[in-house]
């Protein structure tokens, strides 16, 4: 008998069927105590540490990022993870998660939200905007490097008008367009210039401008024009772009202890040789390594890529270091920068200023790769520029630890120069650090106060590692050298130099043959030292002849290392000279 059922009830022996749908689980975005968990274990290298890397990045790998501070925190800590990898695999897992962040970020740009859309900017991420004031020289390098990716985003007000200015790129016959005088920039470079793009007829405008190079460089400066610039080729970000000379190296420890003046003392690897590509890509990061940053070093943007040299120090760290131009380099001490890269990223920069035996010297370690092996990075350098040109006596200048510099008193930078062996030059500054550092090593947490710091950064600090006395450096000679021209032939420098160059001929100092241009621009360069110390005293013994002949003709066609070398060899001009300025005639 077939079973009835009542309208509106269940058979309980019939179940009710149910369509099941696949629910993915939801991902939740990153978190940025994730980022922070991930990034205090990267320079941990003991036992405990040893999986907790992976395991913290396979939780985070490929999931959604939604804000800013988490999107750039992340992608510095990969940086930091790649730069210490523990091994190949992590290391490669790190650089495919930075490429998905470059996608991420180009996904960013091209939304619809305006706010996501430049949410990135400044930052040197892959595919995001950078907008900044930088040098003549490295926009119209960066113009023609990158052409698509760089435009003019628009200028500050100026005490030059652009168009008394611009007009000058133009033929004479246009001159009588004054009405044209009443647009701003951008339209005027679009109504004068047709379809070019506007930044690289701005360049050629400047490059055309019948004047010096260092008055081009003065007149664009004062124009105070930014450029945009989309970073969307590897090349162009922090994201991306990468150099190394030498394999990648894994670490199983950090070097957070080291003994200085071992490790200073170390003979130092002969630089590599590179060649014509590896000098060109080196160059390129470095200098896209510091617009990221919005910054420049002169021996970076001006820099001689045929003296640019690659030293290997160990640990997966190269030093490159860069050299100026001989048209750009200073009158007496040579000014060399570096960048250094830790397994193909480049991890600090600076530069020294360096002068018979002597050197300044700094150290500015990036953002996303502080905490790392800072000491022993700053061993390297000492290392590389005390054996590559012979320095003995280094000297850190009052800005870098803190004097007009807030960061550098926030950071304690003095006592970063103290732990290494620097020392103020005055002894009461000297003695006040002594009794802060015995507190410092007395009372736990102790914090030197920001009044104390400002105090200690008014000297500059000296590391003299063979207890060798400390030397003037030339600014002092420069200023006694303008006291020189403004005391004689009524201020007239070009007469100073010609009757400077008649004196080194009289004292049998230049060959008797032609000079070619870069003597002849050496000569007067250097004859005026020479006249202002000997002109009123003896000629300069013969044994000291040759090697000061060599060194008035040789400013702009040796190399700075042998520049520094033949500078050395000059002690008698150099005694005179040091003896005039203390008043010892």
């Amino acid at each position: 008998m077939p079973c009835q059922m009542m309208r509106g009830a269940k058979n309980p022996k019939l179940p009710v069927r149910s369509r099941k749908r696949d629910v993915k689980p939801k991902i939740t975005p990153i978190g940025e105590s994730e980022v922070l968990a991930f990034r205090n274990t990267l320079l941990q290298f003991d036992a405990d540490h040893a999986t907790e890397k992976a395991d913290i990045l396979n939780t985070l790998l490929g999931r959604p990022i939604r804000s800013v501070k988490v999107f750039t925190a992340y992608h510095d800590a990969l940086l930091l993870a790649e730069a210490y990898a523990p091994d190949e695999n992590l290391y490669a897992r790190c650089r495919q998660e930075l490429q998905r962040l470059a996608d991420l970020s180009l996904q960013w740009w091209n939304s619809t939200d305006e706010r996501k859309r430049y949410a990135l900017s400044g930052t040197g991420i892959a595919n995001s905007l950078l907008v900044g004031s930088f040098s003549f020289e490295l926009v119209q390098w960066l113009v023609k490097r990158f052409p698509e990716s760089f435009g003019l985003e628009g200028q500050d007000e100026t005490e030059l008008p652009f168009q008394d200015l611009l007009y000058r790129g133009l033929h004479p016959s246009e001159n009588g367009v004054t009405e044209e005088r009443t647009l701003e920039l951008k339209p005027w470079l679009a109504r004068f210039n047709g379809d070019q793009r506007l930044l690289s007829r701005l360049v050629r405008i400047f490059q055309e401008l019948p004047v010096s190079q260092e008055l081009r460089d003065l007149l664009y400066e004062n124009q105070k024009l930014y450029v945009e610039a989309r970073l969307d080729k590897p090349e162009l970000t922090r994201t991306l772009a990468r150099f190394s000379a030498e394999p990648i190296y894994f670490h199983s420890s950090l070097l957070r202890k080291i003994n200085f003046e071992e490790e200073i003392s170390r003979p130092l690897p002969k630089p590599i040789s590179l060649n014509e590509g590896q000098r060109q890509s080196l160059w390129t990061n470095a200098r896209v390594t510091l617009f990221n940053l919005f910054r420049e070093t002169d021996p970076v943007t001006f820099t001689d890529p045929e003296e640019t040299r690659w030293y290997p120090v160990g640990r997966g760290t190269g030093i490159a270091l860069f050299f100026l131009r001989p048209n750009r380099r200073l009158p007496l001490d040579s000014y060399v920068g570096y960048v250094a890269y830790k397994n193909g990223l480049p991890q600090a920069y600076g530069g020294s200023w360096i002068f018979r035996g002597q050197a300044k010297i700094g150290i500015n370690i990036f953002p996303a790769y502080r905490g790392g092996e800072s000491s022993w990075l700053f061993a390297q350098l000492i290392r590389t520029y005390s054996q590559a040109f012979g320095v003995k006596t280094f000297a850190v200048e009052p800005y870098q630890i803190g004097k007009n510099n807030p960061e550098g008193i926030e950071s304690g930078a003095f006592w970063f120069y103290y732990r290494h062996g620097f020392r103020p030059l005055q002894a009461e500054l000297r003695t006040l650090a002594a009794e802060e550092f015995d507190k410092i090593n007395a009372i736990r947490r102790y914090k030197s106060a920001s009044s104390t710091l400002r105090r200690l950064a008014e000297s500059d600090l000296l590391l003299l590692p063979d207890g060798s006395d400390a030397q003037p450096f030339p600014i002092r000679y420069s200023r006694w050298m303008t006291e020189q021209f403004s005391s004689h032939f009524d201020g007239d420098r070009k007469k100073f130099v010609s009757k400077s160059i008649q004196f080194c001929k009289r004292l049998g100092l230049l060959p008797e043959r032609i000079l070619n241009v870069q003597e002849r621009q050496s000569l007067e360069l250097l004859a005026p030292f020479v006249m202002a110390v000997y002109g009123n005293t003896t000629a300069p013994p013969p044994s000291a002849t040759v090697h000061l002949s060599n060194w008035l003709l040789s400013r702009y066609q040796k190399s700075e290392s042998e520049w520094q070398e033949l500078s050395g060899k000059c002690v008698h001009l150099f005694e005179r000279l040091d003896a005039l300025l203390s008043g010892d005639r």
